[in-house]
């Protein structure tokens, strides 16, 4: 018998029953399977009585040769053992936003950089970040901006607003002044 997976509330497995060099009906191979409950049974049908459980094969692979091979498979609950411990309910999680900006290119009388904003949290969000810059912002791409003296305050566009934790997005600006 090969268990194909297991859980808390039961297990799957098939059952591979080979013949040797006799004509045996093999429902009688299997009688270490009695005292599981079984809920879902394929290629063979079950019985049970007085807390016996039998196995035959269908009309199809009802009697094995010496040779051949005949298989079937159920789902069974387990008996006696408690459930497992119910899982902690949800948390509602928060999405946290960080900046890192670089300086692309740097000239006397402005500059251009770029701003990578990570979600940082544990639920995805929408992005809304403030960064410190020098000067005023003549150009911005890929965020909406409002600027308040040294204060640049911006926030994702449709194509780049809601972050999963961890991924990240990028802005970029240049400035005067």
């Amino acid at each position: 018998m090969q268990l194909r997976g297991t859980s808390w509330f039961g297990f799957e497995g098939n059952v591979h029953v080979v013949h040797g060099l006799w004509t045996r009906n093999w429902k009688d191979m299997i009688t270490q399977m009695q005292a599981l409950g079984f809920n879902s049974l394929w290629n063979a049908t079950a019985s049970a009585t007085s807390g016996t459980v039998s196995f035959s094969g269908d009309r199809w692979n009802d009697w094995i040769n010496p040779g051949v091979s005949a298989g079937f498979g159920y789902c069974a609950t387990r008996t006696g053992v408690p459930p497992p411990p119910a899982p902690p309910p949800p948390s509602a999680g928060k999405a946290q936003f960080s900046t890192q900006t670089r300086v692309d290119n740097n000239w006397d009388s402005g500059y251009c950089a770029r701003v990578q904003v990570t979600n940082t949290g544990s639920a995805s969000g929408d992005w809304n970040v403030t960064v410190s810059v020098k000067g005023t912002i003549t150009t911005l791409w890929n965020a909406i901006r409002t600027q308040s003296g040294s204060s640049l305050a911006a926030r994702g566009v449709r194509w780049n607003q809601t972050l999963s934790p961890g991924a990240m997005a990028e802005f970029g600006f240049c400035a005067a002044g």
